[in-house]
């Protein structure tokens, strides 16, 4: 397998810029997944990867050395199409081997990849059928052992199950992970849905209008977005955004959320902080995850606090129950355990005092908050260099 490096990469068509400076890198036997709406880029990146589009400027690496002009069958990459691009009057074992036969790779030669695909992908019986005889869910297997056949550099996938009923895309998602866990292949897998990229990929790029939003892992994108814009997106359902007026004195710091029809509601922070980019009084957008939101004594083992809410509309899920709420007159969602007591009307409700976070009203950026106590430590750690001399 190999590394893939995109550096500073601009697509233009005319005056229309596609992709804005792209810079991206995929270690080898890493997963890394493209996500974002429709129209976002993601399919002409992974287009320019494989040599089928060209690109305006910048440069691909695959393992350290340029690609960029070499046509598609030279980068040593392995496509595996959203329509599958089957050749309809040949059968499954000849769509596999074709490619190997077009490169001159002898009979016996081609039966022994099309025998071990077929058994990594469990498609022996399959093997001498059209694809008009084949499910949906079958035909992407054998699209994807078409690609595993040549043992690629780097697997790119565009959107493989987005043609799949959601059942199917279900099962073949664990396919596709089972796949990668046994190959530890370095894929770039395309996709608008979030739920493949989560459950998928070890690095998540999340684009805009042909410019990356943010790249880390998971875990990372989940839990520290870098902006409203991430934190929409990511998430079923997605982040709470709420206005409110950043409040602190000496005591600690805490959000405000004016309402025309009662007294302020108010969240703290939890534990004093100190940014330069927050003043008090300062207008600004309060992050909530809906599963930070709970009954009181449903809350798990962090540190909460109550806030009164009005319940306008509850909606059970079967594993979840959704519950739109209304906070110092914001609405918001909240995402319960099944089968908690809901009825319509006045509730309190406890929030996750580490879930809040903040973003600039302005520029949509999450300000990062730092604890007055790690500040003082890295005062000291900084003054005791100074002493030595260090620095």
């Amino acid at each position: 397998m190999a590394s893939l490096s995109i550096k500073n990469l601009h697509k233009s068509y005319g005056d229309i810029a596609i992709l804005n400076d792209i810079n991206v890198e995929a270690r080898d036997g890493e997963f890394l997944v493209l996500l974002g709406p429709s129209g976002c880029g993601k399919s002409t990146l992974l287009s320019a990867i494989a040599g089928l589009e060209d690109i305006t400027s910048g440069d691909i690496l695959i393992d350290n050395e340029s690609v960029e002009g070499l046509e598609p069958k030279d980068r040593d990459i392995a496509m595996v199409f959203q329509s599958y691009a089957l050749y309809p009057t040949m059968t499954v074992r000849e769509n596999i081997a074709f490619g190997m036969k077009v490169r001159g790779i002898s009979a016996q030669e081609r039966d022994k990849a099309i025998a071990r695909v077929a058994d990594t992908l469990q498609i022996q019986p399959l093997l001498d059928r059209k694809p008009s005889q084949l499910s949906g869910g079958q035909r992407q297997r054998v699209a994807i052992g078409r690609a595993l056949v040549r043992s690629p550099k780097i697997f790119l996938f565009d959107e493989p199950l987005s043609n799949l009923d959601a059942k199917l895309r279900v099962d073949m998602r664990a396919e596709i992970k089972k796949l990668y866990q046994r190959l530890q292949a370095t894929i770039v897998y395309v996709t608008h849905d979030q739920v493949e990229a989560m459950t998928l990929a070890t690095k998540i790029v999340i684009m805009k209008s042909g410019v990356v939003q943010q790249i880390g892992s998971p875990e990372e994108i989940y839990d520290k977005p870098v902006n409203t814009y991430v934190a929409g997106f990511i998430g079923s359902p997605p982040m709470n955004l709420i206005p409110a007026v950043y409040r602190f004195d000496r005591n600690g710091s805490w959000l405000e959320f004016a309402n025309n029809h009662g007294p302020v509601s108010r969240l703290n922070v939890a534990g004093p902080k100190v940014t330069s980019e927050l003043q008090d009084g300062q207008a600004v957008l309060a992050g909530i995850r809906p599963e930070a939101i709970s009954l009181p004594g449903d809350s798990g083992s962090g540190a909460v606090q109550a806030i009164d809410a009005t319940i306008e509309l509850i909606e059970p899920t079967g594993s979840d129950i959704y519950a739109d709420l209304v906070i110092g007159g914001h609405p918001l969602t909240a995402r319960l355990r099944s089968k908690t007591p809901l009825n319509l009307g006045r509730a309190t409700f406890c929030v996750e005092n580490s879930a809040i976070q903040i973003f600039n009203e302005q520029t949509g950026l999450r300000i990062e908050q730092v604890d007055v106590q790690t500040l003082e430590r890295q005062a000291l750690q900084a003054a005791g260099k100074l002493a030595a001399g260090s620095i």
